[in-house]
């Protein structure tokens, strides 16, 4: 192409809105990879940040995991064996509350892993059944059995109460819905047809949201006049 051609082609309104266009789109790109290199840098931090997190809640963990054991190894040296000075009942209410504090940190171990994958729970540390742990169950059957042993004998041989069945009074002023119960056949075993003799009643209270009523449920009594 010869230098003339070219400056015939600058001319050119085509050529003109081509370089424009080409411009316009090398300016995107460059803004593309500016906005693609703000997101790895942003990406990498937020990693970087959720690592730090992971670590620190790792950390966490394992701190829980060593309260969890001095609380254990705590409960049996302060109540695994008789404080001079302190009631039996006293020991089992001071061991109740150092149980409570060692569920409470017991439920925030279960919460950290109910949230964890198996991948995750694979390079934790494995939780043993420790010989504290132990102690602390044969503590806790000694202080039951020394508090048993405190009560008088009229405490803990006392006759056990015999439970009467309670009786609802339905008001008489609700409106009652009638339910009939019919046998599955009144036709006798003779093969004769049963006569209606009369019938059992028995009230229920019943229900409705924000509504009560009486439910009675009819019973009717059939026989047979020819085996009579």
């Amino acid at each position: 192409m010869t230098v003339a051609n070219l400056s015939d082609l600058s001319k050119d309104p085509i050529y003109a809105e081509l370089l424009v266009k080409i411009r316009v789109l090398e300016q995107r790109n460059e803004h593309l990879q500016q906005q693609l290199d703000q997101t790895n840098t942003s990406h990498d931090q937020l990693q970087q940040l959720f690592n730090q997190v992971v670590e620190e809640n790792h950390k966490l963990y394992e701190q829980v995991l060593e309260l969890i054991e001095k609380q254990r190894q705590l409960i049996h040296r302060l109540y695994g064996q008789k404080s001079e000075g302190i009631t039996a009942r006293q020991t089992h209410l001071n061991y109740e509350a150092a149980q409570e504090d060692l569920a409470q940190l017991e439920q925030i171990r279960d919460d950290y892993l109910s949230g964890l994958s198996q991948d995750e729970l694979a390079k934790l540390p494995a939780i043993d059944r420790t010989q504290a742990e132990t102690l602390i169950d044969e503590a806790e059957l000694k202080a039951g059995k020394e508090i048993t042993d405190e009560l008088p004998a009229s405490a803990t041989d006392q006759p056990k109460k015999i439970k009467r069945a309670k009786y609802t009074v339905i008001p008489d002023n609700l409106e009652v819905k009638t339910l009939v119960h019919e046998p599955l056949t009144t036709v006798c075993d003779c093969g004769c047809q049963m006569k209606r003799i009369g019938e059992d009643k028995q009230d229920k209270l019943g229900i409705i949201p924000k509504q009560f009523y009486i439910e009675r449920h009819i019973y009717p009594k059939w026989v047979c006049r020819e085996c009579d």
